[in-house]
């Protein structure tokens, strides 16, 4: 499955992988539920200054249908690495396991968003341009689930020739 956004005036891909373990009691991968890059304040975003502080924050559950409770995801298996866009080379990110939403809709009142996760993004800040991020999640039944998005953040001042100036008198 293939989406396509904007990031900073450029456009942006996100592709989704989703490989099956041989469980045939769970065939259900997990699922992302919420994704966002957020500045040092917390505030959403699409760019972060140099050398900021900024973080990607996630939300990660494995629904087991048709009763749609959420089971354990392998939070050890949950990694987030990052690129320079348009680059090979994947970096990896720490991972902080910040919470859990778990239950089914009629016990919690709405749909559970599973575990919550935080990674800070200054690692990816030291240049301006475009970055890549992928996150893999994993469940207690080896079914994996691949989201990479191209790019998901600009650093600095990237843009694709968008950029507004002011005039002066």
């Amino acid at each position: 499955m293939r989406e396509q956004l904007n990031v900073a005036g450029q456009t942006s891909r996100g592709e989704l992988e989703v490989r099956f373990g041989t469980n045939a009691e769970d065939l259900v991968a997990p699922t992302l539920t919420s994704l966002r890059v957020t500045k040092s304040n917390g505030r959403l975003t699409d760019r972060v200054d140099l050398h900021s502080a900024a973080s990607l924050v996630f939300s990660a559950a494995d629904f087991n249908y048709p009763t749609d409770l959420t089971r354990q995801l392998n939070s050890a298996a949950t990694r987030v690495s990052y690129r320079v866009h348009g680059t090979g080379e994947w970096r990896p990110l720490t991972v902080v396991l910040t919470g859990t939403d778990e239950g089914n809709r009629a016990a919690v009142g709405h749909i559970p968003a599973g575990d919550l996760y935080r990674v800070d993004l200054s690692a990816a800040t030291p240049a301006s341009g475009f970055i890549d991020l992928r996150i893999e999640l994993e469940d207690a039944a080896g079914n994996r689930t691949s989201w990479t998005q191209a790019p998901a953040f600009a650093v600095g001042t990237a843009t694709s020739g968008t950029t507004r100036r002011r005039s002066v008198r």
